[in-house]
């Protein structure tokens, strides 16, 4: 779960980041920590369903 924590930091980051005006995010690098963070939240997702079925 780590994993999960740090890209929910890294999307809000990146959120407060730009909308307090601290620094300028393009669409592109917006959209790549994004689907970065889904990529990860998926991941970790899969695991633990797997995990869950192996104890079945």
């Amino acid at each position: 779960m780590h994993e999960v924590r740090h890209a929910l930091l890294a999307v809000e980051g990146i959120f407060l980041l730009r909308g307090l005006g601290f620094v300028e995010v393009s669409a592109d690098e917006q959209k790549s920590v994004l689907l970065q963070a889904r990529d990860i939240v998926v991941a970790v997702l899969a695991k633990h369903r797997a995990c869950a079925r192996a104890r079945s």
